[in-house]
């Protein structure tokens, strides 16, 4: 069973920044994290960092120890629910190096004034370096079309 560690900013933003090379030196500065534990130990860690309240968007790092099974559907709400519901941002961006291959995964999120859902089926997934995007659509039930974000 999963674990989701909140207001330990000081403890899973470093463990993030070691597992990507581009941010161990320099680390996030002023951030926001979830971390994901199983055990008693963090598996995984997210930092939302660089915040522009004026245009509602905000940037995500996340990282992982190799073969941690964090991606749930519960670890999905978590980390979607405090950019979007908390802090009312349209959108949420990450950078990555370019040496990785840069690939931009997006959740189709529908927000109506009594619920707001994700389609974790079919996430939209974008190669901007080679201009070409697809939507990914898994033949299993698995992941929700109509994931439900609790509002509350």
């Amino acid at each position: 069973m999963l674990d989701y560690v909140y207001g330990q900013n000081e403890i899973v933003a470093p463990f993030v920044a070691q597992l990507i090379p581009s941010v161990r030196e320099r680390g996030f500065g002023n951030c926001m994290t979830i971390g994901v534990g199983e055990g008693g130990r963090l598996i995984a860690g997210f930092v939302y960092h660089d915040y522009y309240p004026e245009a509602q968007l905000i940037q995500i790092s996340g990282a992982a120890l190799p073969d941690a099974r964090w991606c749930t559907q519960q670890t999905l709400a978590h980390v979607y629910r405090y950019p979007f519901l908390q802090l009312g941002c349209q959108m949420i961006f990450q950078i990555v190096p370019a040496t990785d291959e840069p690939l931009l995964w997006l959740a189709i999120v529908t927000i109506t004034e009594k619920e707001a859902t994700a389609n974790l089926r079919a996430p939209v997934v974008i190669n901007p370096s080679k201009m070409i995007g697809c939507q990914l659509i898994r033949d299993n039930d698995q992941y929700p079309v109509r994931f439900a974000i609790n509002l509350g």
